[in-house]
């Protein structure tokens, strides 16, 4: 915000946006207006409600998956993720090909000092 030339203009599109992730939900976040400030930093304000919609259905999928694993605490990522031209199931797919290998190694190490 600081090195933005028109920080009131920064903040009211970082609200409108964090408004849009708040939509339908009950608690706030501050990994949501982390999300949004990201999308304002990206100059993506316009297009914010597509990547909202992106990293929701990201994040429904992941939780799917892996209920134990995700929480609102990956928004933050995967709005990183959304904001790429990737399609969901090619970021999907490579997130979950990068956690089988993570828990590979991972079981490789705990099985070395076991």
């Amino acid at each position: 915000m600081a090195l933005n030339g028109n920080p009131e203009k920064y903040l009211e599109d970082v609200k409108a946006v964090y408004e849009k992730f708040q939509k339908g939900k009950f608690f706030d976040s501050a990994y949501r207006v982390l999300a949004a400030m990201t999308i304002c930093d990206a100059g993506k304000q316009a297009d914010a409600d597509a990547i909202i919609e992106k990293t929701d259905a990201l994040l429904k999928s992941m939780n799917r998956e892996h209920p134990f694993l995700t929480s609102d605490e990956d928004t933050g990522l995967v709005v990183l993720l959304a904001l790429t031209d990737k399609s969901q199931e090619d970021i999907l797919a490579e997130l979950e090909e990068s956690y089988k290998q993570l828990k590979k190694g991972l079981i490789k190490i705990l099985s070395k000092h076991l």
